[in-house]
């Protein structure tokens, strides 16, 4: 009856009119009139395809069946969709796409995932200047793990929606907020300035150890922007194997790799440079860890340098230049075995 009450009054209040209607059946008809005006009732089809198609979104959630459910929703919508598992992977893989100026449109993040969460992941794409800050971030999350609203905000992420999220949920947001992206200023602000290739011979050849397919292509990607095209192993042993069949200019080693790590690898290249008096081949350590243990152990083991993932192609351009000159150095005057032999 407190139902029925309060429904009266709201219909009054709209200047409408209510009753009950005793049907001679079990129950009562309502019925109600209302007087409002059809013109206004009438609602244009709210396109949500439109702003969808070819937008570039980048999926970031360490749970396999969620990457592959939002990937498959994505690319029915007629969205262009990349995914990777973990937030390095996707800092990686943002980097990689603005050094080509390829940004992507959305991030749709996780925020439970191991190593980096998905407002650590925020803020870091926030800070990095490289990175196209128009990027829309969507923070898709379980509501105990959702940060408040200010934090999120701080972080760069636009908006947070509590997982399992439905379907139309999902693309009515994206639409909502890529029409508003588009429909604002478009920015002005340059992107980043790419240097001019790095002269390479034609000789200059490249090996990339990596286990990690992703790594492997956003490396291979960089290379390529250097004009490089280099070979690839996915293990130490392979790796070992590669190098012992021909002569490298320059090895990229991770160092934590399967059957065979990366410091393993180079200790046993070195054993054996030594053996069959062979030209040292330069070996520049891929790591995570940036801590001067590891370092120095990448050095006990024999390799040339360190570099931090994820890789910077400023970085890359820079370590591919000083090899590219330290060889054209050591085919002058100077005998090869004394450029690249230490003492």
């Amino acid at each position: 009856h407190l139902g029925l009450v309060i429904a009266r009054q709201l219909i009054i209040l709209m200047d409408g009119e209510f009753g009950i209607q005793n049907s001679g059946t079990p129950g009562n008809t309502l019925w109600l009139n209302l007087p409002l005006d059809a013109k206004l009732l009438e609602q244009p089809t709210i396109d949500l395809d439109s702003p969808l198609k070819d937008a570039r979104v980048l999926v970031v959630d360490d749970n396999d069946t969620c990457r592959k459910v939002l990937v498959q929703q994505c690319s029915a919508w007629g969205l262009n969709v990349s995914a990777v598992a973990s937030g390095k992977e996707a800092l990686a893989l943002l980097r990689t796409k603005a050094h080509l100026r390829d940004y992507f449109d959305v991030v749709l993040l996780d925020q439970n995932m191991p190593g980096m969460t998905g407002m650590q992941l925020a803020a870091k794409i926030k800070e990095d200047p490289s990175l196209n800050h128009d990027i829309l971030l969507i923070m898709l999350t379980g509501i105990s793990n959702a940060p408040s609203k200010i934090i999120a905000r701080n972080s760069g992420i636009k908006r947070i929606l509590a997982k399992p999220v439905a379907g139309y949920t999902l693309k009515t947001t994206l639409a909502d907020e890529l029409t508003q992206l588009n429909k604002g200023v478009v920015s002005t602000k340059p992107g980043p300035v790419m240097p001019p290739p790095v002269s390479v011979p034609g000789d200059f050849r490249i090996l990339v150890a990596e286990d990690n397919s992703i790594s492997t292509k956003v490396i291979r990607g960089m290379l390529g922007k250097l004009n490089l095209n280099p070979d690839t192993a996915s293990n130490g042993e392979e790796a070992l194997r590669a190098m012992k069949a021909q002569r490298y200019d320059l090895v990229l080693m991770d160092c934590e790799m399967p059957i065979l790590d990366g410091f393993s690898a180079t200790e046993q290249l070195r054993a054996w440079e030594v053996g069959n008096q062979r030209v040292r081949t330069p070996v520049v350590a891929l790591t995570a860890h940036i801590l001067t243990e590891h370092k120095d152990r990448a050095r006990q083991a024999g390799m040339d340098g360190h570099m931090a993932k994820p890789i910077e192609l400023s970085q890359l351009r820079e370590l591919v230049e000083h090899w590219v000159a330290h060889r054209d150095k050591a085919r002058g005057p100077t005998s090869v075995s004394e450029q690249y032999l230490r003492k």
